[in-house]
């Protein structure tokens, strides 16, 4: 039975996508890479992360810097960043079911605080994670440890290709959604114990019939 849910931020509950596209063509120059045109975007969006760093030609050992710049980079396009529609109600909706929630995100804990104060929602959450990009099955390990969290009990809740494998690594299920940055086709092809195209169906999901349709104020 589940008890906590655990979801990943860019691409899952905020809509990040113009925002860091926006960052990896500026940091391009300083990194060594090809900028990414429209055009691209929708080859990115059927491949992994590890197949996106490959294709680019960046090396493993600039990743951590990469995503630090991305961090900093991020923090100052915060306002800019949205949740997507329905995610709020979707989250108070768990919460009001007893569900414990949290995040692990490879974003800092500051940039997803910061959006999530915005929408003052920072309370719904029990911990707030930020791993490396491919370090998030170790953090889900973590996480569930230091949460006295049985992993009978949780699922995690990502748009990624890598957030499925780092769930499967973990032995726990997965929830795909469709509204991300992977395409559904590949997302499908990976084979999630679930794939949900908007938020009320994670609700339906996990919650019983008679609080679904909690007050959204």
């Amino acid at each position: 039975m589940t008890k906590t849910v655990i979801f990943d931020f860019d691409g899952t509950l905020a809509d990040t996508f113009a925002v860091l596209i926006e960052i990896t063509n500026e940091l391009a120059p300083e990194f060594g890479y090809q900028p990414v045109d429209e055009q691209q975007i929708s080859q990115l969006q059927g491949l992994s992360s590890r197949e996106i760093v490959k294709m680019a030609g960046i090396c493993r050992w600039q990743i951590p810097f990469l995503l630090c710049r991305f961090k900093q980079d991020f923090r100052q396009k915060t306002n800019r960043v949205n949740l997507f529609p329905q995610i709020t109600h979707m989250l108070q909706t768990l919460k009001y079911a007893g569900y414990k929630i949290g995040i692990i995100s490879s974003n800092s804990v500051e940039n997803i605080e910061t959006v999530l104060d915005r929408y003052q929602i920072t309370n719904l959450f029990s911990f707030v994670y930020s791993c490396s990009v491919f370090g998030k099955s170790r953090a889900i390990n973590a996480a569930l440890l230091a949460n006295y969290i049985d992993i009978a009990e949780a699922i995690y809740v990502g748009d990624e290709i890598r957030d499925i494998d780092a769930a499967r690594r973990s032995k726990i299920p997965v929830i795909a959604v469709s509204w991300g940055f992977n395409s559904i086709e590949i997302l499908t092809k990976r084979q999630p114990d679930y794939l949900v195209n908007q938020p009320q169906e994670i609700i339906k999901l996990l919650v019983k019939e008679e609080i679904k349709n909690v007050d959204r104020s």
